[in-house]
């Protein structure tokens, strides 16, 4: 008796992994944002000298991490909408919130986190000046709507993909 055992190829889970790449990315910036950065603050690093050094350092690498989630959600949603057909031209909204959380994590690494470290830095230790100006005040502002819109449209994402792969086929 002979038994043949055919393999087929199985192409990626897209939705999966965009959903566990969102998930991840969307939990790790709740922790940071609601656990570390206030348990920081409480414990007054946030009013010593070197806490711009420590937190260019810290927030750089979760950045990174952010570019590198990102990332793999943009990639996977493209491979969720194009499957290999290139020669489609529709855009759909997920591809568009995948590029606007891209530009959201691009802003924070390269603009934002070395914006408010160069302003957290105090270069004369003789002065008594206030350790937060306007400009960083304007800043965290920034930083916060883009955090905010960021779980926004991370939520939807991830809402959307749930309910498409919930479909029946």
């Amino acid at each position: 008796m002979t038994t043949l055992v055919s393999r087929t190829y199985r192409p990626a889970k897209w939705q999966s992994v965009c959903m566990i790449a969102l998930g991840l990315w969307l939990s790790a910036s709740l922790v940071f944002d609601f656990l570390i950065i206030p348990s920081l603050f409480t414990s007054g690093m946030m009013e010593t000298s070197d806490f711009a050094s420590f937190s260019y350092i810290v927030f750089g690498n979760f950045n990174h991490l952010e570019l590198l989630g990102a990332a793999i959600v943009l990639g996977s949603s493209l491979a969720i909408n194009y499957r290999h057909n290139l020669s489609r031209i529709k855009i759909d909204s997920s591809v568009v919130i995948s590029v606007v959380l891209m530009a959201i994590a691009l802003a924070y690494t390269y603009f934002l986190i070395p914006q408010m470290s160069a302003l957290g830095m105090n270069l004369d230790q003789f002065s008594n000046q206030a350790l937060i100006s306007n400009q960083m005040i304007g800043i965290h502002l920034i930083y916060w709507v883009l955090e905010l819109s960021k779980l926004a449209l991370g939520i939807f994402l991830l809402n959307k993909l749930y309910s498409n792969s919930c479909e029946l086929q």
